[in-house]
């Protein structure tokens, strides 16, 4: 059979000669996975034996791993382990003898673009390794070491200088640097260039150089620059590029990645002779799955190689995926980090790579070594990158044919792998459900782990929140009703389960329901003979008194707890702590004020984590802020930690202390110190556990898990102590699943060292993203996962024998003797420690004090801590056990013996000596714990103590000096306290942190201390001395306030903008406290004012200046991009030959940041000109058109002119004759939407229209008249006013102006401000605005209404909106408001919006709620379709204009049977000449919503005549006894006026409310464009 199967094959061309001698006897070909650490060191890898010992050993990072077991390891250059985040400093590593000694040497590249060294091998353990340098500058990501030049010797080819080259080392000095030979000029190659090989490509014999853009022939003669060849063989720059004959016609093709952060794999066939080379690309994978024949889709192929792998004379092809190469950031970042090999096929139709998986978690970095590792003759593969360091053992196995034909991989055209993939992104899961079983399957975990099934559906139902009891078993909350809550007047279906796995394969054989008629229960704690939960709305103790597992009392601890806003994370993640306290925290938005029985009250709003005693006596709060805290954990030293839905994943907990939550305000100390700054592609988390209570290997062992429901992984992040500050590092995910509705809710470590997950299993998680009642939520599947680590001799980092296990048999919590009990506390199981601890308290109580003293002097530290809380919990601690216990020789110890202190209620005499003590401990976290106890025991005594410890301390152990400042700010606290400190001589040091406390005490005697040390103070930045001044001003006295106002005169008197900064500051701390402005305070803002107006002698502003226009920053297209991203810079020069040249620049702020940089509106001259520096992408790229100076037609936002920057560092002159659109309304946009690292900035200025050029004086006049308004300074107004006059072409700094003027006015009321607000409206004309600012500076309230009905003529709906706001604000403005709407000049539909309408109906009094009524009554409906076509066909118009013709024909045929234009027309609704004034966004609102302002003029009337006929129409005049409507087709009716029953006016336009749906969007345009053009001077 085999035999007939191989000679068909082969008689049909199927196979080579030498493939058909292969399928004779036909192997299997698999690889085992080695590793040798889950640490990153390196990014590349090689083989050598190192220690010439005859076996292969593994060179990686700063490591060599001695074969054949590769287990021992040892260092060669400086050891260092890098974040995932970062780069490492061995990117490539190659082994070779490079100075002739007969021993293996190395030689290592780091990131690109660096130094180079080769490491001397010294041939003998324990001594270091000599480095010299190769070259200081190593480009290029694929650089390679090989013979080049045919001498027999090695050269490293690489990029340097622009160039690319190769460097080679001195033959008489090997110690020398190596000498590098550019092959080409400089073509701007730089460090980061993608993509480089070498190979034999035109048949001479000669190794030719292969790179992104084409291929370098190497002349014959050498020293000579080669010859280069056009050609793409890569897209934006790929890995390394191989020459080689893959269809096996006698001459080498070629195969490179094509975007090495990015997709596509193509081999190129060559074809021609060797003076005529052609090649036709053939793509082996790209960005689409479907575009393989095995539905195969790999991103980050920044790694290739080639070998024979199947030993069949063809080389195959080995690449995966780069794991997190630029931090997650490339497109399919969070894909599996596969590692294939692909099978090189001849046959009929060419060439075919059939992919086998090698590893579903290895990937690649940016090396591949294949090499035989293991002495069987077969190629290996190795890795080296950010998930580790491992070795793919070759092995193969015989098989038969059939099995043989059979391996070869399906063709299929589905996804092969779905983790990280689009069915991930969206928050609806768009895949079906799948069984646990096939669930299961799909997840990816570190070698040596399993994942085994717990408990599922029909079992249990969503479960919630987990917890261990006494006895091992696992209770579970779980819910059905989630995320509503049932209803008072029914049964709630959920419930609390027991599981039990009685025979050890870690699936529940035992299920019991505890409670039911639970409202989505969350948090729960086994305790006694029940359980303690959270049960909407309180916190119950559910009691078994008869012990059958199932509830039979219900008590209540704690509530109500409000759950009227939302059920999202509730009370959950009950954790109990040493002290007896239990833990937890508080659910989303609500807003709970719940008490204990000895009357203590908790406020939380949202987010926070509070404490409770289990008797219901007493509840506490911990911390406050974050969001949605949803997970809590305590580790061994006591450290609390929490994972926060929407602020951090992880975040230690500090007693008292304060944490971002929405913009909430801090405590005055500043937000506790973040433990990590990254988040893991959501805020969407779930549960935490820490790695030091579980059974993992060490790898994990400072590591905390965390549950992602969003990308449906368990992310894992290293927990760095520097000091007591931690930070958490993030490393690879720890769990991957391929299934989108694994939804990882909670996480809890097992007794025995497992990690538990609750999966919420369910298509549907985002809360707000779809209707809490969606049907698509999923609400009866849920699972429970436990993966424990089984051990595997595959891990060369951990050995089998060293999985965790107890030094003793595992004892009975209920029948065990104390003495068992407590030798079981020693233990790195914490959840087992924690079990034991509480039923030894709960056992044996006092009783326990023997052995809790006798123990306190134990062996292991682990035990004497706990014996020590053992005293306390039973209250026998002595003080003679507290002074032996701070002296004990171990921090753990030492840092639990200061947390029992903190506990206290009452303190022992000899506490302040206790915590001095503890101040001062070599230990950093034993001195916070210390500091954090005393802040619960308040001592004059203890004030330099704390002084001394924050100034000891290093600046980066943040959460110690945090600790340290809560402490002294809580001994500040009292009044008498403070007093006797203030009169103390402090150095400047402890004036500063006394200050900065101060700013969270808010007494008086605080803002004394920062008054009465300002001068001290102001040496800090200006923002927070600002923040003092403010502060100070809230608090001291008058005398007080003028003398900080003549320091801040005196001090900064030329820095306008801080002076102002610190007016701002004074202003408000005298508003809070309701005092007038001092007259010293008035004289500062005086001299300040007069300064920003730049006003003469006389108070007016100079008339021969020009007035700057303003710029506004806004965002550029996508919604990440800054608004800050450009300001003045006067480090270029110009082409003229001009130095530091003032320009806008987006340089300055970065090259990632984008933004646009509009002007105010100007009017064109017939020449226009500007100079331009900058960029617009690499070099070595077409221009991206991202970044570019455009002009915009003022109203209709037209492009009239757009400049792409000259790729200059100089700026390069524009000059423009602007023709036929010379005097039009325009202004300037400079974009920057290119967010690449480098060549991704402009900088424009010299404009020919100077008011555009950098100045500082328009900015400084409108902040002069906003200071003037804000203190009343009436002597500036005529100069304001003037000012104004001045700026009327510039909508935001009139806007200003006028606003203060307002401010000014003796009706300083809601009219004169909406007509300052009104200023703005674009569509306005120069008159109008003259008249609006001249009625602002003659205080002229009565003009008010007329000027406003003209205004809202020309107003969009958003500038409508704006002045409807500020209308709203008094009785006046709403008058008038509501007057505006029944005249149609403003839309009815804004007196409904929820800004709008509850600020106007308690304005307005009863009449006027009637006409309200009335309006909005009769207002049609307008859908989300029609607001979403308005904002496209403005967006439409803005990215490409219509043609005017098109649109004045469009106009004649569509529109001229309503409307006339230069008397052309019928005159049925409005006259439109002019109308183009009304700008672009007024225009498309009029055409598209034609109902939103219609005139009381042409309002429509409904008429039903005597017969019954019922007719609408515009009502246009009288003739006789008949009255003439016209319809909505411009066709006049007449009725007889006798007939005539009814007469409604509705608040309709005739004009159809879909004719702008039914114009193409082509057309649209057309009109549009058409309409602008008309304006009326």
């Amino acid at each position: 059979m085999r035999h007939m199967l191989r000679t068909f094959l082969y008689s049909f061309g199927l196979l080579t000669a030498f493939q058909a001698n292969v399928l004779a006897q036909p192997k299997s070909h698999v690889f085992d996975q080695l590793v040798l650490s889950e640490d990153f060191y390196s990014e590349g890898a090689c083989l050598a034996d190192i220690n010439a010992d005859g076996h292969t050993d593994v060179v990686s990072g700063p490591y060599w791993y001695a074969g054949p077991e590769f287990r021992i390891r040892h260092a060669y250059a400086p050891e260092r382990r890098f974040s995932i985040k970062g780069y490492s400093d061995h990117f490539f590593t190659f082994a070779e003898d490079f100075n002739n000694d007969g021993q293996v040497d190395l030689l290592t590249i780091p990131i690109p673009g660096l130094n180079s060294y080769w490491f001397e091998n010294p041939g003998k353990p324990g001594v270091n390794w000599k480095k010299y340098l190769v070259l200081d500058d190593v480009g290029n990501e694929s650089p390679t070491l090989t013979d080049l030049t045919g001498d027999g010797q090695t050269e490293l080819v690489c990029c340097r200088g622009g160039t690319i080259g190769y460097a080679s080392r001195d033959a008489d000095d090997s110690t020398a640097p190596w000498k590098f030979t550019p092959i080409s000029d400089n073509r701007g190659f730089g460090r980061f260039t993608h993509g480089l090989g070498v190979g034999d490509l035109n048949d001479d014999g000669r190794n030719d150089i292969l790179e992104r853009s084409g291929w370098w022939e190497q002349p014959e003669k050498q020293g000579s620059l080669f010859q280069f060849h056009s050609f793409p063989f890569a897209q934006s720059g790929g890995a390394q590029i191989f020459a080689y004959d893959f269809d096996g016609d006698g001459d080498n093709d070629v195969i490179s990645s094509q975007n090495a952060h990015g997709f596509g794999l193509t081999w190129f066939e060559r074809r021609g002779n060797s003076s005529d080379v052609a090649f036709i690309p053939h793509p082996i994978l790209t960005d689409k799955p479907e575009d393989n024949l095995y539905g195969l889709s790999i991103s980050q192929m920044h790694a290739v190689t080639l070998a024979d792998v199947d030993g069949d004379g063809i080389k195959d092809v080995i690449t995966g995926k780069r794991y997190w190469a630029h931090g997650g950031g490339d497109p399919g970042a969070q894909r599996l980090p596969v590692l294939y090999w692909f099978r090189t096929v001849r046959n009929v139709n060419g060439v075919e790579f059939q992919p086998r998986l090698i590893s579903k978690r290895c990937g690649v970095g940016t090396q591949i070594t294949v090499g035989d590792a293991t002495g069987n003759g077969l190629d290996d593969i190795l890795i080296g990158n950010k998930l580790g360091t491992f070795l793919l053992q070759h092995k193969t196995t015989a098989v038969t044919g059939k099995e043989f034909v059979d391996a070869v991989p399906a063709k299929a055209k589905a996804l092969a792998h779905t983790p990280g993939t689009n069915h991930f992104a969206s928050h609806v899961r768009e895949t079906d459900p799948l069984t646990p079983s096939d669930e299961q399957k799909t997840f990816v975990l570190p070698q040596g782990f399993e994942i085994q099934l717990v408990a599922s559906e029909p079992d249990i139902a969503k479960p919630m929140n987990m917890a261990f009891d006494r006895r091992g078993r696992l209770w579970v909350s779980s819910s059905s009703e989630y995320p509503i809550a049932a209803p008072a007047d029914r049964k709630a279906t959920d419930t609390i389960n027991i599981l039990e796995d009685t025979n050890g394969d870690g699936r529940a054989d035992i299920i019991k329901t505890f409670a039911d008629d639970l409202n989505i229960p969350m948090g729960l704690y086994p305790y006694k003979d029940g359980v303690v939960c959270f049960s909407i709305p309180n916190i119950w103790f559910l009691r078994d008194t008869d012990g059958d597992d199932r509830v039979d009392k219900r008590e209540k601890l704690y509530g109500p707890f409000d759950t009227t806003r939302d059920t999202h994370g509730m009370c959950n993640a009950f954790t109990r702590g040493l002290d007896g306290w239990l833990y937890a925290c508080h659910g989303f938005n609500n807003q709970s004020t719940v008490a204990g029985a000895d009357g203590n009250e908790v406020v939380m709003h949202s987010g926070n984590t509070f404490r409770f005693k289990l008797d219901g006596s007493r509840i506490e709060h911990f911390t406050h802020g974050q969001v949605n805290p949803f997970g809590m954990a305590i580790d061994q030293n006591g450290d609390c930690f929490s994972a926060d839905c929407h602020t951090k994943p992880i975040s230690l907990l500090l007693r008292g202390g304060y944490h971002d939550s929405f913009g909430k305000p801090h405590d005055g100390l500043g937000y506790i110190p973040n433990v990590m700054e990254h988040l893991h592609g959501s805020t969407a988390i779930g549960g935490i556990a820490l790695g030091e209570a579980t059974n993992f290997p060490d790898v994990y062992r400072n590591s905390s898990f965390g549950g992602n429901v969003a990308t449906s992984r368990i992310n894992r992040n290293s927990l760095i102590r520097t000091g007591s500050t931690i930070k958490a590092q993030e490393e690879p995910d720890f769990l991957i699943s391929g299934d989108p509705w694994f939804r990882p809710a909670d996480l809890q470590v097992a007794p025995d060292g497992s990690l538990y997950v609750t999966d919420f299993y369910n298509r549907v998680i985002g809360h707000y993203e779809v209707k809490l009642d969606d049907p698509r939520r999923d609400r009866s599947r849920g699972r429970i996962w436990r993966i424990v680590y089984k051990g595997s001799d595959a891990r060369r980092d951990h050995s089998p024998s060293a999985i965790s296990s107890p030094t003793q048999s595992p004892v009975s919590l209920t029948t065990a003797s104390l003495e068992q009990l407590i030798e079981q506390l020693d233990s790195r199981l914490k959840t087992k420690t924690d079990l034991t601890f509480e039923a030894i308290v709960q056992r044996f109580g006092k009783s326990a004090e023997a052995n809790g003293r006798l123990n306190a002097q134990h062996t292991s530290a682990r035990v004497r801590a706990a014996s020590l809380w053992l005293l306390f919990r039973c209250d026998r601690l002595r003080a003679d056990d507290v002074a032996k216990a701070i002296k004990d020789k171990s921090a753990l110890v030492r840092t639990h013996t200061f947390r029992i202190l903190a506990e206290m209620a009452e303190a022992p005499s000899d506490i302040e000596q206790w915590l001095a003590t503890g101040l001062k401990d070599d230990d950093a976290l034993t001195k916070r714990a210390a500091a954090m106890a005393s802040a619960s025991h308040n001592s004059d005594e203890l004030i330099d103590a704390l002084l001394d410890a924050y100034n000891a301390s290093p600046k980066n152990d943040v959460h110690l000096r945090h600790a340290i400042r809560m402490a002294l700010r809580n001994h500040l606290q009292s009044e008498i306290v403070f007093s006797r400190v203030a009169s103390r001589d402090f150095p400047s040091s402890d004036v500063q942190l006394i200050g900065s406390l101060c700013m969270s005490l808010k007494t008086p005697t605080a803002g004394e201390f920062v008054a009465a040390h300002i001068e001290q103070l102001a040496g800090t930045d200006h923002d927070q001395l600002a923040k003092y001044i403010k502060f100070a001003v809230g608090y001291v006295t008058r005398d007080t306030i003028s003398t900080l106002a003549q320091t801040a005169l005196d001090r900064f008197g030329d820095d306008l903008d801080f002076q102002l900064t610190l007016l701002t500051a004074v202003k408000n701390g005298l508003s809070q406290r309701g005092v007038a402005h001092p007259e010293s305070v008035r004289a500062w803002a005086t001299v300040v004012a007069e300064k920003l107006l730049d006003i003469n002698q006389s108070g007016n502003p100079p008339d021969d200046d020009v007035e700057p226009l303003s710029w506004t920053q806004i965002q550029y297209r996508d919604a990440s991009s800054q608004v800050d991203s450009w300001t003045v810079s006067h480090t270029r020069k110009s082409a003229d030959g001009m130095m530091a040249t003032p320009l806008w620049s987006s340089f300055p702020r970065g090259e990632r940041r984008t933004g646009i940089y509009r002007s105010a509106p100007f009017l064109l001259p017939d020449e226009f000109s500007f100079f331009l520096a900058g960029h617009d992408g690499f070099p070595d790229k077409p221009l991206q058109q991202k970044n570019y100076v455009e002009v915009r037609d003022a109203l209709s936002r037209e492009v009239l002119e757009r400049w792409s920057p000259h790729r200059n560092d100089t700026a390069q002159q524009i000059k423009w004759k602007t023709r036929d659109v010379a005097g039009r309304q325009v202004f300037i946009e400079l974009v920057d939407g290119n967010a690449d690292s480098a060549y991704a900035w402009l900088a424009v200025g010299r404009f020919s229209v100077e008011a555009l050029n950098p100045s500082h004086r328009s900015e400084n006049r409108r902040k002069g008249a906003e200071l003037a308004a804000a203190f009343k300074l009436d002597q500036f107004r005529n100069a304001i006013g003037k000012v104004a006059l001045k700026t009327l072409t510039d909508p935001i700094s009139v806007r200003v102006l006028a606003a203060a003027l307002s401010q000014m006015t003796s009706h300083a009321d809601a009219r004169m401000n909406a007509l300052a607000e009104s200023t703005s409206i674009v569509g306005l004309n120069i008159l109008q605005r003259r008249e609006m600012v001249q009625a602002l500076m003659n205080d002229q309230s009565a003009a008010v209404p007329a000027l406003l009905l003209k205004a809202m003529l020309s107003a969009s709906t958003t500038e409508q909106r704006r002045v409807a706001e500020v209308l709203a604000s008094d009785s006046g403005g709403a008058a008038l408001l509501v007057q505006l709407a029944e005249a149609g000049r403003l839309s009815a539909r804004l007196l409904k919006y929820p800004q709008i309408e509850p600020k106007l109906l308690a304005a307005a009094d009863d009449p006027l709620r009637k006409r309200i009524t009335a309006l909005t009554s009769r207002m049609p409906d307008e859908s989300e379709n029609l607001i979403e076509l308005i904002a496209s066909r403005r967006q439409d118009h803005s990215s490409g204009p219509g043609d005017r013709e098109l649109g004045t024909k469009l106009f004649a045929r569509a529109c001229a049977t309503c409307h006339q234009i230069a008397g052309l027309g019928k005159k049925v609704g409005p006259n439109l000449d002019g109308i183009g004034n009304r700008g672009l966004d007024r225009l498309v609102e009029d055409i598209l919503a034609p109902n939103r302002n219609v005139d009381v003029a042409f309002r429509t009337s409904t008429i039903v005549t005597d017969q019954g006929r019922v007719l609408n129409g515009l009502i246009k005049r009288t003739e006789g006894a008949r009255m003439v409507l016209v319809d909505s087709k411009g066709e006049e009716i007449s009725v007889a006026t006798d007939t005539i029953n009814q007469n409604v006016l509705s608040n309709l336009s005739p004009m159809p409310a879909n004719f702008g749906e039914t114009l193409s969007e082509e057309q649209f345009r057309h009109l549009i464009a058409y309409l602008l053009s008309l304006r009326s001077s």
